[in-house]
């Protein structure tokens, strides 16, 4: 097994950088690998954590992609 502690901080970077442009996969990827980085060194409560924080997420991208899905407005421009 190679560094944890070392790959935690770049995929920490990781997820400053995709947040700061916006790469929504990026963002989830750096989520889910940090979970499994503190799971690999037992540390249960921040790889729970950082999942929950995964969950939160999505659920918040997934609320506007229905949004965008159910919103009236590009239907009324099509019909103009």
């Amino acid at each position: 097994m190679g560094d944890v502690r070392k790959a935690i901080k770049y995929h920490e970077k990781s997820l400053e950088i995709a947040e700061k442009i916006e790469d929504r996969s990026g963002e989830s990827e750096c989520y889910t690998n940090l979970g499994n980085a503190y799971l690999s060194l037992a540390d249960y409560r921040k790889a729970i954590s950082l999942q929950y924080e995964l969950v939160l997420f999505i659920s918040s991208k997934a609320a506007l992609i229905l949004q965008a899905f159910t919103n009236p407005i590009p239907s009324t421009c099509v019909n103009w």
